[in-house]
């Protein structure tokens, strides 16, 4: 397995974090338990083989085959890794993805749609035509970026409220910043709340949320605190005991049964029956 990873080209940097790509992808284990981030994702399978997903919620496992967008989340999801892949990715920045999809990102909430629905079969049969004739990872890379450079030029700009916004709940995901938020900027709590919801798919509170739970996955899975109520303290949690639901409400397990695949990949567990 070979994992490759690129940062976008500067025209893209301020909505693209990154873009990576693993030919070959063939794990030990039969699915994966994708934890929830806050950010949305254009997948993209290279392998022609479709990728099954099945949402924390139950109901009939979706089967995506080719390019496919992942809305921001707030709950997990498996994908069945049974079978080798060459999956691609794009990972937008919290409120990037809205210029290229021509929704709502809050339309996508926690939903994984194919692309032809979003850019139209045309547009879309185009990028996987060029990503087949492509030779190298840096041509697919250059394929992919060629694509959205073309979205980018067609976009509106984005709310500057949101920009801010985004800023401060990075710096600090809590319900006092988000009230700091609202004394700042020229909208009122209702329309904040709207227009963030529009560009990022979350709101303010939940966004915050799922942030707080992601730098304690990620301070769990570098082993840099001592024990769940150092990580709850660190991480913002008012006591170990919130700590724990709120863990449990956005990976559906406890902290003491997370075990990520590696540091570097926090967000995806081995788990084989979905418990």
């Amino acid at each position: 397995m070979s994992l490759l990873i690129q940062r976008p080209s500067p025209l893209l940097s301020t909505a693209v974090q990154l873009l990576w790509c693993w030919e070959g992808y063939a794990p030990p284990h039969r699915r994966e338990r994708i934890l929830p981030f806050g950010m949305m994702e254009l997948n993209i399978d290279l392998s022609g083989a479709p990728m099954v997903i099945t949402d924390a919620e139950g109901g009939q496992p979706q089967s995506l085959a080719g390019a496919f967008v992942a809305g921001a989340r707030s709950r997990h999801f498996w994908v069945d890794t049974a079978h080798t892949t060459s999956p691609m990715s794009v990972w937008f920045k919290p409120g990037g993805a809205r210029a290229f999809f021509g929704v709502p990102a809050s339309a996508l909430h926690n939903q994984h749609v194919p692309l032809e629905l979003l850019w139209g079969r045309a547009e879309a049969e185009r990028l996987a035509d060029s990503l087949c004739e492509a030779r190298t990872p840096a041509e697919r890379f250059a394929c992919v970026e060629a694509a959205l450079l073309s979205r980018l030029s067609r976009a509106e700009p984005a709310h500057r409220a949101v920009g801010y916004a985004l800023n401060m709940l990075t710096t600090a995901p809590s319900a006092p910043a988000i009230a700091q938020i609202e004394r700042c900027i020229a909208l009122s709590p209702t329309r904040f709340i709207d227009v963030f919801r529009e560009e990022v798919g979350l709101t303010p509170k939940l966004y915050s949320r799922v942030q707080r739970f992601q730098h304690a996955a990620r301070l769990m899975a570098a082993g840099a605190c001592h024990g769940l109520a150092e990580v709850a303290l660190a991480a913002g949690y008012s006591d170990q005991a919130h700590f724990t639901r709120e863990f449990r409400a956005f990976s559906g397990l406890t902290p003491t049964s997370y075990q990520p695949q590696s540091r570097d990949h926090h967000s995806n567990l081995a788990d084989d029956d979905g418990g």
